[in-house]
């Protein structure tokens, strides 16, 4: 009785510490997530940032050459 006592008891041991790596081995996973999505978020604002100067230099050169156009067309109309 007393072995059988001892074995429930081992058994209760043995679930509770296989509940606490279950709980480990989700935080565990939560954390990596989360690690993951930090660094595709860093990389998405680095593209971001990327795009933005490639985009502006665009704009830039463009407004440039619409400029250099409107002085040309005003020489030549003059």
């Amino acid at each position: 009785k007393d072995y059988a006592k001892f074995k429930r008891h081992e058994l209760k041991i043995t679930m509770i510490k296989n509940e606490e790596n279950k709980d480990e081995e989700s935080l565990a996973q939560i954390l990596r997530m989360k690690e993951e999505d930090k660094i595709k978020e860093e990389a998405m604002g680095e593209h971001l940032t990327g795009a933005y100067a490639h985009t502006r230099a665009q704009v830039d050169t463009t407004s440039s050459r619409l400029t250099a156009t409107a002085v040309s067309l005003g020489e030549t109309s003059s």
